[in-house]
């Protein structure tokens, strides 16, 4: 059985900008009759609009990969064995470009998701699994992978 989460798009935040300026700048040149011009920049906001990332689990062959999903069709990435990794946890990610305050806190509010990751046993690199919006679903997230892919949880503290 294969578990596929996608997480985020991959051109996200300022690109965001980037995908609709591309976009307006094909419809006017295809306003202007300029097929050439306007099939390049249909491509490229095509490129920004339809590609994502994410994570398959194939709880099979105990293997997990990480991936880009092109133009929604094309998906690369490569399998990896469980067994590369050591333990499940569970990160707060914030999406935004938040103004620090002084004291290095965060708020609550400036948390845009929680991600389940898969830390390697290096503690080099981490895979994520999961995003969720609350932290109690990534609580039930988390120890669903854990019982899946028999893998122990690190004691998560979530603000």
């Amino acid at each position: 059985m294969i578990i596929e989460n996608k997480l985020n798009q991959y051109f996200d935040g300022f690109l965001v900008f980037t995908r609709f300026t591309f976009l307006g700048i094909a419809i006017l040149l295809i306003i202007n009759q300029r097929w050439l011009a306007a099939g390049f920049f249909l491509f490229c906001a095509s490129l920004m609009f339809f590609t994502v990332s994410g994570t398959a689990v194939d709880l099979s062959h105990r293997k997990v990969k990480s991936y880009y999903l092109i133009f929604g069709v094309i998906k690369t990435g490569r399998w990896q064995p469980v067994e590369n990794y050591q333990s499940l946890t569970i990160i707060p990610v914030s999406k935004g470009n938040h103004v620090m305050n002084f004291l290095g806190r965060t708020d609550k509010n400036d948390i845009d998701e929680y991600r389940v990751i898969l830390i390697s046993k290096a503690r080099k690199e981490a895979l994520p699994l999961k995003s969720c919006k609350t932290p109690e679903a990534a609580m039930t997230s988390l120890d669903e992978f854990s019982n899946w892919l028999k893998i122990p949880v690190l004691p998560v503290k979530i603000l």
